[in-house]
């Protein structure tokens, strides 16, 4: 802990930093509080902020409650404990009120010295805990149920913060670390919807979810097209709420895994490049170095690929498996192309998660043993959009998040969500699409039986050239029909 006091007694200034020393903390400390507040943003701009200020209040030039409404200001966020030989009840207050910690009296005693000293530790403490877990933010004007909300997150170990007015909401995102943001659709003011949409103008890491009791099914769809991570109708269940936020939870964590991975390899690369003209020996220690380093990359990224995978399945169970074939049939589509393995690499994994975007459909739509309405299937053709809106922030070596956009075009324009033609689509989503039509008319649906491999086959052959890609579709039938390929 480092330790700044502000006090124009030196003699106290020197007895508490000698004492304070004795406790292992690094203290400094200054006789005057005029230039203070610029050497706190100093050592908070290096790195080495103060955690904790005793401060005098009675001091020339500028007194202690003065300096503490200036570092308030300034947003340093510090622990503070007052010291005085001059205090009374409406000092004491005024501290508090102003958000000190704690008011010692002079002359301190070592007893109070230790006690408000084993205080700030515990408190840091709490708040390094705290620190790790995921913040929640719940905007609803219906009082009792955000508290109810509140109360049961609260008890699933999330960080909660309850606030009952839109505009309200808005103000402590832009102040705040959030990580899940809960919003009702229907708010005096400022709907949910417009909350969450500002709210991702200041930034996109974060999943939201939107709880309303007046939706209709086009405020359903303007919510997946934004994102929104579920669309819950009240009344729901608070379990029904909290097992959308665990798996809000799990894929937020999935896409800023992806991204501090690809960040700690450039950083092995960049220190590989720094050493490589000059240093032999230190260029082959850290290429072995970086070498176990991509390795474990790669473990952690597949891994990690597998498991947003998998979050589709458990959203609908009856196409398990579906990414995976799918995935397999475009590798060997690749690999029969003969396109570069970063290509095959990047098809891999895109195919691997082209439905991730499935998670923002209801279940009920997914899972429907009878044919859907237009409503419906609108709804399910905005997966595509979801999946790029979920994937674009995460760095890839590869274009993962376009090609997930681009699976469903077709050549003739008659596809989703662009309508792209011809070379305007990915030759990796050309390969998926194709794929993807293979697998799904070969294997079991809700609302039908699988129609074989056959009618899937003679389904690219009539409509090669209009729909799909020549090149893949012949590729396509000839690894099944020569190579022998058959799904896993």
């Amino acid at each position: 802990m480092k330790i700044l006091i502000i006090d124009d007694e030196e003699v106290i200034c020197k007895h508490l930093q000698r004492e304070l020393q004795k406790e292992g903390f690094t203290v400094e400390y200054r006789i005057s509080p005029l230039n203070v507040l610029e050497d706190l943003k100093r050592a908070k701009e290096d790195g080495e902020p103060y955690s904790l200020l005793f401060l005098d209040i009675r001091m020339p030039g500028m007194d202690g409650f003065e300096l503490l409404e200036e570092i308030k200001k300034a947003r340093l966020n510090l622990n503070v404990i007052f010291i005085t030989g001059h205090g009374d009840e409406e000092k004491a207050i005024k501290a508090i009120r102003l958000g000190a910690f704690d008011y010692l009296n002079k002359p301190i005693f070592l007893k109070e010295l230790h006690t408000a000293i084993y205080r700030i530790k515990q408190k840091m403490e709490r708040e390094k805990k705290e620190s790790f877990r995921h913040h929640v933010l719940v905007v609803d004007d219906e009082k009792n149920l955000c508290d109810r909300i509140k109360h049961e997150l609260d008890k699933e170990g999330y960080l909660v913060t309850a606030i009952y007015d839109s505009e309200e909401g808005l103000n402590y995102f832009k102040n705040n670390r959030v990580d899940i943001v809960i919003a009702d659709l229907k708010m005096p003011g400022m709907s949910g919807l417009e909350m969450i949409k500002q709210c991702r103008e200041i930034t996109d890491n974060f999943i939201s979810i939107i709880i309303t009791g007046h939706g209709d099914q086009e405020t359903a769809i303007g919510a997946l097209r934004m994102s929104i991570f579920d669309y819950l109708k009240k009344p729901f269940s608070l379990e029904e709420l909290i097992i959308s936020v665990d798996k809000g939870t799990d894929l937020l964590l999935l896409q800023r895994g992806l991204s501090a991975h690809k960040r700690e390899l450039e950083i092995e690369t960049a220190i590989k490049k720094q050493y490589a003209d000059n240093l032999e020996k230190i260029v082959e220690e850290r290429t072995k170095e970086l070498q176990q380093s991509y390795q474990k990359l790669e473990i952690a990224m597949n891994a990690t690929i597998e498991t947003m995978s998998k979050i589709v399945e458990v959203k609908d169970p009856y196409t398990a498996g579906h990414q995976q074939r799918v995935s397999q049939l475009t590798t060997a589509i690749a690999k029969e192309l003969n396109l570069s393995p970063d290509k095959i690499e990047g098809i891999r994994i895109a195919s691997l998660i082209h439905d991730i975007g499935k998670i923002s459909v209801p279940t009920e739509i997914l899972s429907k043993s009878t044919r859907l309405s237009d409503i419906e299937f609108s709804l399910i053709k905005e997966h595509s959009q979801i999946g790029y809106d979920i994937l674009k922030a995460i760095d890839f070596s590869y274009p993962v998040a376009n090609i997930v956009l681009q699976h469903h075009e077709k050549i003739n324009g008659s596809g989703y969500p662009g309508g792209l033609k011809g070379d305007e689509i990915l030759l990796e989503a050309k390969i998926i699409c194709v794929a993807d039509v293979v697998e799904a008319m070969s294997s079991h649906r809700p609302y039908r039986a699988a129609l074989g491999i056959d009618v899937a086959l003679e389904e690219i052959s009539q409509n090669k050239g209009i729909l799909y890609d020549p090149e893949v579709v012949d590729t396509c039938l000839r690894i099944f029909k020569e190579k022998g390929f058959k799904f896993e």
